[in-house]
């Protein structure tokens, strides 16, 4: 069954990154799960197109409005459908929430928090990040953020006033950024440094395939 939320908010993070915020009065979430959108039709079958996305926002029971963060693929159907053609007051019709990477405060208890994103995978981090604050958590809290270019970069002035229990360090992996003095490399070459206490902490991962597995098998090794 669809669902119904207006835009109410659109905001460019860099040149290929939105921030959409959507206001829907019946929707109810955990934070960490995602929505599937319709995002228009196929050219040749004519069939309804739906892409999934994270909430970018963590769910409070007083506020009906939820964030998307949605990177520009070339050629995609649903992030030109969101980034490109979607306005401020327009409505888009979805379904859920769905997905079961939930965090759960309950769960975590007192042990520490790592968290691992790179590109749009930060969106779900957003949301937990959101939620610890919210909550009052007094955890550490450790991410890790990978990005290819300086330009994919966002969010900065959200991380620079984070609460003290947070720990940031946000990566860029092109060497071709000669006049960056900031960290470099892969998400993966920071892991030992920010998991100080692998048996108290609790790792949350989400970006590309190939870094959550890479991720996955140094955190083995651990």
């Amino acid at each position: 069954m669809f669902k119904h939320a207006k835009v109410t908010q659109k905001i460019f993070l860099n040149e290929t990154t939105v921030e959409l915020t959507l206001e829907s009065l019946s929707f109810e979430f955990k934070t960490g799960q995602y929505i599937t959108i319709k995002v228009g039709q196929d050219p040749e079958s004519g069939k309804d197109v739906y892409r999934a996305y994270s909430i970018a926002s963590a769910y409070t029971a007083e506020d009906h409005s939820f964030q998307l963060m949605v990177k520009q693929v070339p050629s995609g159907i649903g992030s030109t459908y969101l980034c490109q053609t979607l306005q401020e007051g327009d409505t888009i019709e979805f379904m859920g929430p769905m997905g079961h990477f939930i965090f759960n405060p309950e769960e975590i208890g007192n042990k520490d928090i790592l968290m691992i994103s790179t590109g749009a995978g930060f969106a779900p981090m957003k949301a937990f990040s959101e939620e610890v604050i919210q909550s009052g958590m007094q955890n550490s809290v450790k991410h890790i953020i990978g990005t290819r270019a300086v330009a994919d970069m966002f969010y900065g002035h959200m991380l620079e006033t984070l609460p003290e229990n947070f720990d940031v360090i946000q990566c860029v992996s092109d060497p071709a950024q000669e006049d960056y003095d900031g960290y470099r490399g892969r998400v993966t070459e920071y892991i030992e440094h920010m998991l100080r206490d692998p048996g108290n902490t609790i790792v949350y991962i989400c970006g590309n395939p190939a870094m959550v597995e890479s991720v996955e098998q140094t955190l083995l090794e651990k």
